[in-house]
């Protein structure tokens, strides 16, 4: 993970060198100085140089330079930006990937038969019981074996979002609100608190420490 800095109007973006590609073309740019100034202490040819009609004769070259430079920019820009919301949506998938899992598991071990339309569920009093002829084999009862997988499931999508933003701090995974504690978003963001100007390593922590990551069943 690269941590960014903010602050000086941007110029901690501009001369980092982590994750950007203009260290790469100093040596370019710096050979490219090196000739223009070169040719500026050549009389002769910096007679032509200064001289628009024998140097460039018609805009056309510069204007095509431009044009270049304008298409790199927006198709760099527009490759970040697809990136990132690839990132968004695989981050998504693999949520509805954990409950399609969680559902299914819970699906096949609700118990029911042809009398009734649908399967037990969790809270129906036939989930909270032993069935009559599995019973033996051991094992919770249904509605212990969906709070079971809604923890279980929860808990490893806590642990994965935590592996994706370089968290190793177990103590920021903590129990899931639910409605009738009566938490609300914007409480949750009071409590958070606002971004902070400096993306370093210790501030994220900090962070970090204050977003924890709700897990169902604790």
């Amino acid at each position: 993970m690269i941590y960014y800095q903010k602050g000086c109007y941007g110029a901690f973006y501009c001369f980092r060198l982590a994750g950007t590609a203009w260290p790469h073309g100093l040596l370019p740019g710096l050979l490219a100085t090196g000739i223009s100034l070169g040719m500026s202490f050549w009389p002769e040819i910096d007679e032509i140089s200064r001289d628009k009609e024998q140097y460039i004769g018609h805009p056309y070259a510069l204007s095509m330079f431009c044009a270049l430079l304008g298409m790199v920019v927006v198709f760099k820009t527009n490759f970040a930006y697809q990136r990132y919301w690839e990132s968004a949506g695989a981050l998504q998938l693999m949520a509805a990937k954990w409950l399609d899992g969680a559902l299914m598991a819970i699906t096949f071990d609700a118990g029911g038969d042809n009398a009734t339309p649908f399967l037990h569920g969790a809270d129906d009093p036939m989930s909270e019981v032993d069935h009559p002829k599995t019973a033996a084999k051991g094992g919770g009862v249904h509605s212990e074996f969906v709070s079971d997988i809604c923890h279980y499931t929860s808990l490893l999508h806590a642990l994965a979002l935590q592996h994706l933003r370089a968290d190793a701090n177990l103590d920021n995974l903590k129990r899931a609100y639910t409605a009738s504690e009566g938490e609300t978003v914007c409480k949750l963001m009071t409590e958070q608190g606002q971004p902070p100007k400096i993306f370093l390593k210790d501030d994220v922590a900090d962070i970090f420490s204050k977003q924890k990551l709700p897990v169902l069943g604790g």
